[in-house]
């Protein structure tokens, strides 16, 4: 059954194995941050969520994922 629908499992891993990249190649900058940046950074990125519906933040995430709401410089 797999061969003609191929593995559910692989293609849920395919879908997310670019964003999980993405996400890793942050994390040079993102560990250069001092607790304090860190902290400005969380609720700069809490105000542009706050007032979004949930459709609203999935679009916002999905127009740009690592800059859109990028904790890094």
């Amino acid at each position: 059954m797999f061969k003609f629908f191929g593995d559910p499992n692989e293609k849920q891993l395919n879908r997310i194995r670019p964003i999980v990249a993405e996400i890793n190649s942050l994390e040079d900058s993102v560990q250069k941050l001092s607790q304090e940046k860190m902290r400005e950074r969380v609720l700069e990125w809490k105000a542009q969520l706050r007032g979004l519906d949930y459709e609203e933040q999935e679009k916002l995430m999905r127009k740009n994922p690592s800059r859109g709401l990028c904790l890094c410089p």
